[in-house]
């Protein structure tokens, strides 16, 4: 019992000397920014840690970059086929 209300102390004493931590080092950012280069600028201008998003790009996914709109699930190739390609691969011509 005795245990455990120090322990709930230690955590409360822990979370608030957390939180205050935290208030002095970080800071909430109010709005994204439009460009990268803004972003780089804040982000080495201000001595604190910000919060939020910095700056948001849309960009098109890595497998869609790598096979476009092949779907390999859907367009599941025979692992016949497959061997098949390898072993055309490492013949030596």
């Amino acid at each position: 019992m005795i245990c455990n209300n120090l322990f709930s102390i230690f955590l409360n004493q822990y979370k608030k000397f957390t939180y205050a931590i935290n208030q002095k080092i970080t800071k909430k950012l109010e709005h994204e920014l439009r460009t990268y280069e803004e972003a780089m600028v804040i982000a080495k201008i201000i001595d604190k840690l910000l919060l939020g998003v910095l700056y948001r790009t849309q960009k098109p996914s890595f497998h869609s970059n790598l096979h476009g709109n092949f779907n390999p699930i859907k367009n599941k190739i025979d692992n016949q086929k497959i061997i098949k390609v390898i072993r055309e691969l490492i013949q030596p011509k």
